[in-house]
């Protein structure tokens, strides 16, 4: 049963805060389960960092994404990283996002291929691992509650140039 409860129902504030804490707890264990082996291993968690944004911003440019829209996106650019690009279909909406905002850094040398399947398929575990019929965004909303939660000075990571989005270059002076 569904209650159109209004914007300003206290409820609906109190539920909200309470569904967001536990998007982001079910997140952050479905995290830690799939990415217990990179314990201390600085480089590769900011990496991972840096395409948990790359797929936030490519999901909010896409309004309406959904979770299976994530895979079908993280699947596509996964099999243009290959050795061989063997092209079955178009890559998805999303899919072309994220390959835009790491087209120029595998290009310039600053992303490796491999570095970027390994954290792309580490993301799509999480997917997998959150995935809901009855919720279709639970990893979007998961994503969003986590990286909200991130401290100031890590909510924007300090740009490295392995992923620029068209913003960047708008901000140099």
């Amino acid at each position: 049963m569904k209650v159109a409860c209004p914007a300003l129902c206290p409820h609906l504030t109190v539920h909200e805060a309470f569904q967001r804490t536990r998007q982001k707890e079910r997140y952050h264990e479905a995290w830690a389960k799939t990415n217990q082996d990179l314990r201390g291993r600085q480089e590769k968690l900011k990496l991972l960092l840096e395409f948990e944004y790359a797929v936030k911003r490519a999901a909010d440019r896409l309004s309406g994404s959904s979770d299976t829209d994530i895979c079908e996106g993280i699947a596509d650019v996964i099999s243009r990283l290959g050795q061989i690009e063997i092209v079955a279909r178009a890559p998805s909406p999303l899919g072309r996002l994220l390959w835009d905002e790491l087209r120029g850094s595998l290009e310039d040398g600053t992303l490796l291929r491999e570095d970027a399947k390994d954290a792309l398929s580490r993301l799509g575990k999480l997917v997998d691992l959150l995935r809901e019929a009855e919720a279709p965004r639970a990893f979007l909303q998961g994503l969003s509650a986590r990286l909200e939660g991130l401290p100031a000075r890590e909510r924007e990571p300090q740009r490295t140039g392995l992923i620029v989005t068209p913003s960047d270059l708008r901000r140099v002076p």
